[in-house]
């Protein structure tokens, strides 16, 4: 039977460094996407996706050395979940940024990224890098 903690830091203290975390890779990944859009002229869904890639990078590296503070297990298995946590985070946000703006209503869509973006780093992100992600390796009992 395993015993331990899930994380390094406590659950409301992880998920206040995850909102900052998440408000920096998002800062960056919306200067992706209007930057790709606007003036590199990238249509807005491939857009989308690169900025949410750019953004996830970020968040990877502030979740590990900062917001879930675990160092302690192996990088490239972290990074492994991550970059599956953060591919079904890219298809999420990139669907529901097309169907909020084309089939839903005709939003902007940077209208349509931040109710998406908002609505999945809730309920997908956080909870996929606490308990996933960047959980703590639990040593057996002896």
């Amino acid at each position: 039977m395993s015993s331990g903690r899930v994380s390094n830091v406590s659950f409301f203290r992880s998920m206040i460094r995850w909102l900052f975390s998440a408000m920096s890779a998002t800062a960056l990944d919306f200067f992706v996407l209007t930057t790709s859009t606007e003036l590199l002229h990238i249509h807005y869904v491939a857009s989308t996706a690169l900025g949410a890639l750019s953004g996830g990078v970020c968040a990877f590296l502030l979740g590990r050395n900062w917001a879930f503070f675990n160092r302690e297990n192996g990088i490239f298995g972290q990074a492994g979940r991550y970059i599956m946590t953060n591919f079904g985070s890219i298809c999420l946000n990139t669907l529901g940024v097309y169907l909020l703006t084309e089939v839903v209503s005709e939003n902007h869509y940077l209208v349509s990224k931040v109710i998406i973006a908002s609505m999945i780093g809730l309920c997908y992100n956080f909870p996929m890098q606490r308990y996933f992600v960047f959980i703590k390796k639990f040593e057996q009992d002896q």
